[in-house]
């Protein structure tokens, strides 16, 4: 009898002890994980390792990030969301140094800040393009302290009804043209006042994006809409996102469309990813979603990134392989998909359809956006915190839901890289010492044909901010022209040449037009004859680059020329 009472006695225990752990596994914790403990939740896949480099208190709520060419770490901070509780905006863009290149940025400066709600940046000469409050802001520091002290608004008009549904992303495409998601809810856009005529008027974006050249003064409406993701491959192809559409790849601009008589017939954007009801994501938390129908899709997708790692390679024995990326917040992960080759919207999909190629335990891990590191890694931005829903969709119950705001004063940034790279602090060091600014057009030029995405996008960029004050422009084309013709170039950097030279042949001085156009179609034609004894799928891209950036500086006049390097292309 005893001995039967004992046993009962601690079953009974057992059951009470499993269902006080069940109790405190339901209650949800209102402290964050320290970021140490956040970095051992994270499963990542094979081959692949990990890296807190930033956390609180020298970043909080980062939505973007973005490396400059001295190796420092610019970051957006969006510390009203979901939305703000006072009159003074308390958003802002701080910049963050690794001082003892341990591989932790520990200082951190503010660039700028009472921002209405930033949502995204770029980097632009002397500051910084900004996307906040319905407006895209250039912000200077023209004195060099880190601090801007000059602002010029390049674009305003953004709707701002949503937090979440703002314009975003600013990003510098492959044509010199400053790209922007418009965040879904569109608006009445019209160039700012520095760069707009009295007769102009707004755009209204409706389903569309917007493109800017400040240059020349022109605001265009593109194909679109980004929710909250912009990005370019390698070769000049945009990919955008929403929600329940983790990459769309955009195949026809506006310009593409106009006039023309097969509009309409094919669509202007592909899904580079499943998306809706086809997506699935593989969560290793308990992922919360508005709709059940969503469960295990993807239903917050953002971030849309496209990257190359190098020597990655599959089971066929190529090198050439790039990923495509999506981060999911709400199932606290971020999605991959890798390609053969340059994508495609038919390519051959390589993916683990059974798990993700970072996923964490860590429920308040929010990897909301990605970023090109300078040792051709991954930054994964975590927002980090309890909620990343915004209360204009849950129920009236939950709208004051008192974990809203958990995670106020958090905010982490990782670093992902292949396996036994370590190379992150030998980059930073090395751009410490010798930023890429300080080198000459002929080094930067060189660097296009880098296998580091960073390092090409980087130099190009800064390439482009030369365009009209190098008074080595026209040697550039010329060592363009030699690059573009070299077989042993590859083909990221063959489309950059072109890119490049298009650029430096549609904006040239008055005085030698002629000239700059000449040496800018050279670069054209010199690739497309040299590839023509050996037309392959990957040389086509190029050819393809060339024929798409050719319009950018022939007059209209000039249209034979253009049919000329169509029939190349055939």
């Amino acid at each position: 009898m005893i001995q039967n009472l004992s046993r009962l006695l601690t079953a009974l225990a057992l059951v009470i002890a499993s269902v006080q752990l069940f109790a405190q596994e339901k209650t949800p914790r209102s402290v964050a994980l320290s970021p140490a403990e956040s970095l051992a939740s994270i499963e990542l896949e094979e081959g692949f390792e990990v890296k807190v480099i930033a956390h609180e208190p020298q970043v909080i709520d980062p939505v973007d990030a973005v490396f400059d060419d001295s190796g420092r770490l610019w970051v957006v901070e969006m510390r009203d969301y979901p939305y703000p509780t006072s009159d003074s905006p308390s958003g802002r863009v701080r910049i963050l140094s690794d001082e003892d290149l341990d591989g932790r940025f520990e200082k951190s400066e503010v660039f700028a800040d009472r921002l209405d709600m930033p949502t995204g940046l770029a980097l632009w000469k002397d500051g910084a393009v900004i996307t906040v409050a319905g407006q895209v802001v250039w912000f200077r520091d023209t004195d060099g302290d880190l601090k801007s002290d000059t602002q010029q608004v390049w674009i305003e008009g953004f709707a701002k009804e949503n937090e979440q549904l703002r314009a975003n992303h600013p990003r510098l495409g492959p044509d010199g043209w400053w790209y922007i998601a418009s965040g879904l809810r569109g608006g009445n856009v019209i160039a700012g006042p520095d760069f707009r005529s009295p007769d102009d008027k707004p755009i209204t974006l409706g389903s569309r994006d917007v493109r800017f050249n400040p240059q020349m003064k022109q605001l265009e409406a593109i194909t679109g809409p980004a929710q909250f993701g912009l990005c370019f491959d390698s070769i000049g192809n945009r990919i955008f996102c929403s929600n329940r559409n983790p990459a769309v790849m955009v195949r026809f601009e506006q310009e593409d469309l106009v006039g023309n008589p097969l509009a309409g017939l094919i669509p202007s954007v592909v899904d580079l990813m499943p998306a809706g009801e086809q997506s699935k994501v593989f969560p290793l938390v308990n992922a919360w979603t508005t709709s059940n129908l969503h469960s295990g899709q993807f239903t917050a997708a953002c971030g849309v990134f496209y990257h190359e790692f190098k020597r990655e390679k599959s089971d066929e024995g190529s090198s050439q392989f790039g990923r495509l990326f999506a981060c999911e917040p709400t199932g606290s992960l971020v999605h991959s998909t890798l390609f053969r080759g340059l994508l495609r919207s038919n390519d051959k999909v390589y993916a683990n359809v059974q798990r993700e190629w970072l996923a964490s335990r860590d429920e308040w891990f929010r990897p909301v956006n990605l970023a090109q590191a300078p040792d051709g890694g991954v930054l994964v931005v975590d927002m980090h915190r309890a909620v990343i829903e915004h209360p204009a969709w849950v129920p009236d119950e939950l709208k004051k839901r008192p974990d809203e705001r958990w995670g106020n004063e958090c905010g982490r940034v990782f670093h992902v890289a292949q396996k036994n790279c370590n190379e992150l602090k030998s980059v930073l060091s090395d751009l410490r010492s010798k930023p890429l600014r300080s080198r000459n057009s002929r080094e930067l030029i060189e660097l296009l044909n880098s296998e580091n995405p960073w390092l090409r996008d980087a130099s190009r960029r800064l390439l482009i901010e030369r365009v009209s004050t190098d008074k080595e422009d026209l040697l550039n084309r010329l060592v363009a022209l030699n690059m573009v013709a070299n077989s042993k170039v590859s083909i990221a950097g063959s489309v950059a040449a072109i890119e490049l030279a298009a650029i430096l042949g549609s904006e040239p001085p008055p005085k030698s037009k002629k000239a700059y156009r000449e040496i800018a179609g050279g670069v054209i034609f010199a690739n497309l004859v040299s590839s023509e004894t050996s037309i392959d799928e990957t040389r086509s891209d190029v050819r393809l680059a060339a024929l798409r950036n050719a319009r950018k500086y022939f007059e209209p006049e000039e249209q034979e020329e253009e049919r000329k390097l169509a029939w190349y292309l055939q």
